[in-house]
């Protein structure tokens, strides 16, 4: 059983990589979906705390810019960030939505670009079945949902009550908002969102789209009018002293030939 906290994206053409920045601190960047997807794309918990194990310097920066994915991933990554001896900054470059909100928190302190978005809403999931399933699931989700709501509390320390009103109507956040009600810490210069992120059978599925992000994708996925081709270049025009030279020399060489 899949219990997703984001819809799924089409074909992920995203970046996860680890590099090594300034002596003793080191970058990781998710630009990626959260859990294996449809397509064996995305980034897995296992790979994640694999390569997160292997670190060792003393700070750890990482970068989002993710429209979330499977939640069991997702908490394991958190709980994965939370647990290694480094000190953890996170900052989300452009978008942190849905379970990617959660790996946000992760970081002892959280930066913000002054353009970019966190949003949380409930989870979601799919369950094949009897009305049993379908209540077990029901259940499951309940559950998933008491846990993320505990981990936005405790972070913001928004009431559980604010929380869940928030999740229910699926709340986007821009930096100000997420710095106001203690999603951010601090709100950092804007940079250009990475198009690849929202890909529009990925965002349009969000219900409560902000149209500032709403205009960024459709302007992102307007097709590129290729270059018109150059003009070939045309053979310059002989003079006419040229011309009539070259005529005399070909009528003489004829004459040459024919005696």
């Amino acid at each position: 059983m899949k219990i997703y906290n984001g819809p799924r994206g089409l074909n992920s053409r995203l970046a996860y990589r680890v590099q090594a920045q300034a002596e003793d601190a080191v970058e990781i960047l998710i630009y990626d979906e959260i859990g294996e997807n449809w397509y064996g794309d995305g980034l897995t918990a296992e790979r994640f705390a694999a390569e997160l194990a292997a670190i060792s310097a003393s700070r750890i920066d990482v970068r989002i810019n993710s429209v979330g994915g499977s939640v069991f991933e997702g908490n394991a990554i958190y709980n994965a960030l939370r647990r290694h001896s480094a000190r953890v900054e996170t900052h989300i470059d452009g978008i942190a939505a849905s379970i990617a909100s959660i790996i946000a928190l992760a970081g002892e302190r959280v930066h913000i670009a002054e353009n970019a978005f966190i949003m949380i809403h409930n989870p979601q999931g799919m369950a094949w079945g009897e009305a049993t399933d379908m209540r077990k699931m029901a259940d499951t989700l309940d559950t998933v949902r008491s846990s993320l709501v505990g981990t936005y509390a405790k972070k913001t320390g928004q009431e559980v009550s604010q929380i869940e009103a928030w999740m229910d109507e699926e709340t986007w956040f821009g930096a100000d908002e997420a710095k106001e009600y203690g999603f951010a810490d601090e709100i950092t210069d804007g940079i250009e969102i990475d198009a690849r992120i929202a890909a529009a059978a990925t965002m349009a599925r969000f219900s409560n789209l902000p149209a500032e992000l709403e205009e960024k994708i459709q302007a992102a996925m307007e097709p590129t009018a290729p270059p018109a081709p150059e003009p070939a270049a045309l053979e310059p025009e002989a003079p006419a002293t040229e011309l009539l030279q070259l005529a005399a020399a070909v009528q003489f060489t004829l004459s040459e030939t024919r005696l």
